[in-house]
């Protein structure tokens, strides 16, 4: 069972926390707030009233032995920068930081966070997509090159096998997996080369952003 630290929570962290709980993992919650610790308490295995930028606090409460770190104080950036400084001093192998705005991510970049998210960003980002491009049912950022997405199949793919539409070859799309929905529910699976598109089916796709984009406008 991996071990996760969520630090700071506001409506990100405590999401966060729960998924993580949920998904099996050991989550320590912290924040100043114990109104906040008293909501989230019975949804993760340890919940802590704590100053977060006290580095002996943190050691004392074994959160430098954590698998990784997730950093999403959003009031107080100083106290996010501070923070993040302790527990990369502390060895903790990953440590993942929110920020609002371009210059957050640079500094918390520049004091050692491993990753830097911006949340309202991305969602901003999913969103737009999915309400300018229809076939667009969701948008996931993987790197600043790669996304993931899941799109409405073209009509011109539908009656025709994964192999005669190419996908890859054609428009440089890899596709992870295939949505169908049928009387039993929605399901998914690894498609071979010779399942046929369907109208109606979902695929799940990572590529470019522009590949992905050209190939939603289909």
């Amino acid at each position: 069972m991996k071990r996760y630290a969520v630090i700071g929570l506001g409506v990100f962290g405590m999401r966060l926390a729960g998924s993580l709980e949920k998904m099996g993992g050991e989550v320590i919650a912290v924040d100043r707030d114990p109104a906040k610790i008293e909501e989230i308490k019975d949804a993760v295995s340890v919940a802590l009233v704590m100053d977060s930028t006290d580095e002996d606090a943190l050691r004392e409460q074994g959160i430098d032995q954590v698998d990784a770190a997730v950093v999403c104080i959003g009031e107080h950036f100083e106290a996010n920068v501070l923070t993040t400084v302790h527990l990369k001093n502390m060895g903790v192998g990953l440590v993942i930081a929110r920020a609002a705005e371009g210059i957050q991510s640079q500094i918390l970049t520049r004091v050692g966070a491993d990753r830097v998210v911006h949340p309202e960003e991305e969602i901003a980002e999913r969103l737009s997509r999915q309400l300018c491009q229809q076939n667009i049912v969701d948008f996931v950022r993987i790197s600043s090159s790669f996304h993931a997405a899941e799109l409405s199949a073209p009509k011109a793919f539908w009656g025709k096998t994964l192999s005669e539409i190419q996908l890859r070859q054609k428009f440089g799309i890899n596709l992870i997996a295939l949505s169908r929905s049928n009387a039993a529910g929605k399901e998914e699976h690894v498609p071979g080369a010779d399942t046929r598109v369907e109208e109606g089916d979902k695929l799940i796709v990572v590529g470019r952003q522009n590949d992905i984009e050209y190939l939603a406008g289909l």
